[in-house]
Order: C-alpha cells, then sequence, then structure tokens
C-alpha cells in the first residue's frame, strides 16, 4: 500500500511530499531485499542440489492459499508448475507459480524457491482496471503427514495497475507474504 495507490484508488486525495520520500526510501531498502533474495535463491540452489526427494514427474497437489486455489504438477523430482487463482473483494487475479525444491535434513520440511506472474483486474467504487504482478520468492513447506503439508513463502513482487478510464497508473515493489496448505497425490 503505497500514497501512489492510495492516488489512484482515492483519486480526490493529494499525495504529500513526506510520503513521496517515504515511498522512495522504501523502493532502495526492497532493492537490497531483492539482491539479498536473489543471492540466497543461489546459493541454496547449489548448497541443496542433490536431495532424496518425495516427489517424482507426474506428482500433482491442490494448494489452498489465502485467497486462493492452486494446483501442482512435478516436472521432475525438483520442478514443479503451479496454476493459480487468487480473489478478494473486488480484485481476480490469474496466473501460475514455478517452484524449485531443494534437499533437506528431514522428509518433513522442504526448501524452495520460485516465481510468480499474475494477470489481475480489479473494480473498486472509483476505479476499474487491469494489471500484471511478477516476482520471486524463497520459503519452505512442513509436512504434516506423507499427503499433507503448510507452506511459507516471501519475495519481492513488482505489481503495474492501470485505470481503464483515467489511464492512471500505479507501479510498485512490495514484499509479500503467502500462506497455504497443500494436499499431494501420489506421493512415495
Amino acid at each position: 500500500y503505497t500514497a501512489r495507490t492510495t492516488c489512484l484508488i482515492f483519486p480526490g486525495r493529494n499525495t504529500t511530499e513526506r510520503e513521496i520520500l517515504l515511498k522512495n526510501k522504501m523502493q532502495n531498502v526492497i532493492k537490497v531485499l531483492i539482491l539479498t533474495e536473489v543471492l540466497l535463491i543461489l546459493f541454496v540452489s547449489q548448497s541443496f542440489s542433490d536431495r532424496n526427494s518425495k516427489f517424482e514427474k507426474g506428482n500433482f497437489g491442490i494448494t489452498l492459499s489465502y485467497p486462493g486455489l492452486g494446483f501442482r504438477y512435478f516436472q521432475n523430482e525438483r520442478l514443479a508448475i503451479a496454476p493459480r487463482v487468487l480473489f478478494s473483494e473486488g480484485v481476480l487475479a490469474i496466473g501460475s507459480r514455478g517452484y524449485r525444491y531443494f534437499k533437506c535434513s528431514q522428509n518433513k520440511v522442504l526448501t524452495l524457491s520460485g516465481w510468480e506472474l499474475l494477470y489481475i483486474t480489479f473494480e473498486g467504487d472509483e476505479s476499474k482496471g487491469i494489471g500484471f504482478l511478477g516476482g520471486v520468492f524463497l520459503g519452505g513447506e512442513y509436512f504434516f503427514n506423507r499427503n499433507f503439508s503448510f507452506q511459507i513463502d516471501f519475495g519481492p513482487q513488482y505489481i503495474y495497475l492501470k485505470d481503464n478510464e483515467t489511464s492512471l497508473e500505479e507501479k510498485d515493489v512490495a514484499i509479500s507474504l503467502n500462506l497455504g496448505l497443500n494436499y499431494y497425490f501420489g506421493l512415495k
């Protein structure tokens, strides 16, 4: 949520200089966080490249997350693709995620990284439009049993929104936190 987002959603409100300076500082912090996350992904992928996987080609699962639903299909023991739909009051996002799983010390916890791309439509009291979101993330899954897990991941996301009537545009980078429950079919 930023000052520019406030102007897009509430066009009558003026952005103050303080809000603009705060936004610029936050963007610099987010750039550092993005670089740190990219370096962590590279480190994790090299450190844990050889593992005994829970997954194999053809396994699939269903994800219930806040606020949406997804389907996960494993292309091999380490890579999965996940079409997903997110919805909230006045917002619909459709897209996909790519997952890369890594070695872990126990079979109950798996670390992962990935990317996400979403097409967004929104409609509010004063605005209606489209946009997209893209980003990367790091996270993990904790398995309660063989097929059922809790997932948490976080990462920087770039979002672009455009109002259809006024052509106002909003571009921003934010850190997202995703929580979900996964149920997998066909695991070893």
